[in-house]
């Protein structure tokens, strides 16, 4: 599961990305409102969390409502240390779906995510474009310059995870987290093994150079 945190609280932002690392989250963190509302438009997040205090430019609540401009459907929980009825009926009233107060226990913040993230039904994405390149979910079938290549079961998983975290670089224990769902074996060459077969499948065929090593770090999809 992806994370975007938008917090200026430094500490608190690597902790609480340590933290929920444990229940396998990968959680990227915006300084600043505009960093955070600038992620959620070029990229994916499964949940936002925001904290309300923010004390560069855009505030919490104005954050929050640019966010609800670009996607109506993402889960959103406020993370704030305000505990009035009034601003928390402004929060609610600007798009958020849940709210938890400062300090926090991880293993709630886990929680509340996961609760969030099963209840609300996002609309579903037939059809995923990067750079002219597209993807047909229901087919697994990837379109590019007139070529097509049909993917399955693993290998589809695998190609869904890369193009929807583009340009980053992913690591062997984030891979085998969030596409196989189970704990990192370090002698385990899976993530290696299954990467390499996407490449002879999906670079081959497409004449392209989808999937980067990066080296001692792991992998980066870009175009």
């Amino acid at each position: 599961m992806k994370i975007l945190f938008i917090e200026d609280d430094k500490e608190l932002a690597l902790l609480t990305k340590n933290h929920l690392g444990a229940f396998q989250m990968h959680v990227d963190i915006a300084y600043t409102g505009e960093e955070g509302v600038r992620l959620v438009k070029t990229g994916y997040y499964d949940v936002v969390l925001v904290d309300l205090l923010l004390n560069i430019a855009l505030n919490g609540l104005e954050v929050i409502r640019h966010i609800r401009k670009v996607d109506k459907s993402i889960p959103l929980i406020t993370v704030t240390a305000l505990q009035d009825i009034e601003t928390k009926v402004s929060t609610f009233a600007a798009g958020a779906d849940d709210y938890i107060i400062k300090p926090f226990h991880f293993q709630e913040l886990a929680a509340r995510v996961h609760r969030l993230y099963r209840r609300i039904n996002r609309p579903y994405l037939t059809q995923v474009s990067y750079r002219g390149l597209t993807y047909d979910v229901e087919r697994r079938c990837i379109h590019f310059d007139k070529q097509k290549v049909f993917l399955k079961n693993k290998e589809a998983t695998l190609f869904e995870y890369f193009l929807h975290h583009p340009e980053r670089t992913l690591s062997r224990n984030e891979l085998i987290n969030s596409v196989w769902h189970t704990s990192v074996n370090e002698s385990s060459n899976v993530v290696d093994v299954s990467v390499r077969k996407l490449r002879q499948k999906v670079d081959e065929n497409l004449g392209l150079k989808l999937i980067h090593t990066v080296h001692g770090m792991g992998y980066r999809f870009a175009l």
